[in-house]
């Protein structure tokens, strides 16, 4: 890392500063420096190996910083050579200025509103952007089909995964089965036929930082690529609403929606599959797991989430989409 620092201007002296977090998927050290804070940002994932799929994040962060937006976005930047990719012992890795602020509190409305109104903004931002398909293997494209072959999730039992055949984990992966089935009958159905652009797709509040109530950024864009434009809004009321500690979250959709409402008015086909959005995004966590191979034993945790996820649904399902609707202000 040092050497690559000495091609950039203003970089020396530095000295090694902690982050807040190191990263989920790759690895973030803090560099402080005269002329600031920045971010030496090392692509350790397996999903990055090919730079291509890191070279269609910078095309998205190039197009988007033409767009004015009011929030700072993880761009990279340019040595004197002009060269932003750096090949690495440890992988492929980027330079960035930090971008300050803590990740947004689910239980702050205001905070809510704001990140509304981000991705609000995002979705008119990149509604034309003329970006194709990330490329690769990606989970956003292939959803059932994306774990190893002999991994099938429609057909997944606790011994695929070492688990023990209780009678606990035979009916949670029963349950499973019947909903990875009804969802990729929706993803055979309705799901193409959804409004779709470029979306950044893992709108959580750890990628969303809070500066005195108002989004100053947005990160991680390893899932950025085209979808449907509600899916975003599926993932933001997801992990806004947690329905698993908030069983009547009805103050925080009102909250996004009055962020989001003034860019965007969902139409009524995207409020009426928000249901199944949400179901769907739900269940990525495990097709994850699968397709990279990690923490099998432990992926009955989140299917346990998804099946509270849905049997919430099913109590409050039609309150949520009458609510959304109002909050959208459909047919007005």
């Amino acid at each position: 890392m040092e050497d690559i620092l000495k091609t950039f201007d203003n970089m020396y002296p530095f000295r090694r500063s902690p982050l807040p977090g190191s990263g989920r998927n790759n690895q973030l050290e803090g560099i402080q420096t005269k002329s600031g804070m920045f971010v030496w940002k090392t692509y350790t994932h397996a999903s990055h190996s090919d730079p291509a799929t890191i070279v269609y994040e910078h095309a998205v962060f190039q197009y988007l910083n033409q767009q004015a937006l009011s929030f700072a976005l993880p761009q990279p930047l340019p040595n004197r050579e002009g060269q932003v990719l750096f090949k690495t012992a440890k992988g492929w890795a980027i330079l960035r200025r930090y971008i300050p602020g803590d990740p947004l509190d689910p239980q702050n409305l205001k905070e809510v509103t704001a990140m509304g109104a981000m991705l609000g903004e995002l979705h008119v931002a990149l509604r034309h952007c003329p970006i194709g398909a990330r490329p690769g293997r990606q989970l956003f494209q292939l959803f059932f089909a994306f774990p190893h072959p002999h991994y099938d999730p429609l057909r997944l039992v606790p011994a695929d995964l070492g688990l023990p055949n209780s009678a606990h984990y035979q009916s949670l992966f029963a349950w499973w089965q019947e909903e990875a089935k009804l969802l990729q009958a929706f993803l055979d159905t309705q799901y193409p036929t959804l409004p779709w652009q470029l979306c950044h797709n893992d709108i959580s509040p750890n990628n969303v930082m809070i500066v005195q109530n108002q989004v100053r950024g947005l990160l991680d864009f390893e899932f950025a690529t085209p979808a449907p434009r509600a899916f975003d809004v599926a993932m933001a009321l997801r992990m806004t609403m947690r329905v698993w500690e908030n069983p009547e979250p009805w103050a925080t959709i009102r909250a996004f929606f009055q962020g989001y409402r003034p860019w965007i008015v969902l139409s009524e086909q995207e409020v009426h599959a928000l249901p199944m959005l949400i179901r769907l995004r739900s269940v990525m966590a495990s097709l994850l797991r699968l397709g990279r191979q990690q923490d099998l034993a432990q992926i009955a945790t989140p299917i346990q989430y998804c099946r509270n996820n849905v049997q919430w649904f099913e109590r409050y399902g039609q309150q949520f989409l009458d609510y959304v609707k109002q909050e959208v202000a459909l047919g007005n």
